[in-house]
Parts: C-alpha cells; structure tokens; sequence
C-alpha cells in the first residue's frame, strides 16, 4: 500500500520523540491516527477542489490535535 510507507514514518519519528519503539502501541496509534486524518482530508478536497490541500489538510489536523473537541468545525470553502 501506498500509505503503509508513510504510516511507519510517522511512527518512528513519535516513537523516537518518545523513545519508544516505532512498533510500540503508542507510535503505531498516533502514526495510524494522523494518516487517516490526511487521508480524510485528501478525499474531501478531492471531492470539492475548492481550496488547496493544504487548507483540508490543516484543518484536518487541528481538529486531531483538539481531540476532535468541535464536531462544528467548518469545512474549508463553506
């Protein structure tokens, strides 16, 4: 798969921050958590173009940062 690459380096770099292995549960949660994020975002600009990625991508990710604290966060373009 093509994310699979980015996922492990998502992972080692939270797990070297942590000093964890990459493969510990921690690393693999968040490096999973962030690709899907990315992924969302990616699928909905697609969806839309009617904004750069970058714009579906930083949204997407604050939103992971919050904890996904505001369902009523609005969508880019809206």
């Amino acid at each position: 798969r093509h994310y699979d690459a980015w996922e492990r380096a998502v992972s080692a770099y939270v797990g070297a921050r942590t000093g964890q292995p990459a493969d510990a549960l921690y690393p693999l949660a968040v490096g999973r958590a962030v690709l899907a994020t990315c992924r969302a975002a990616y699928e909905r600009w697609s969806a839309r173009a009617d904004a750069d990625l970058t714009v579906y991508l930083d949204a997407a990710l604050r939103a992971l940062a919050s904890g996904f604290a505001d369902p009523a966060v609005i969508e880019p373009g809206d």
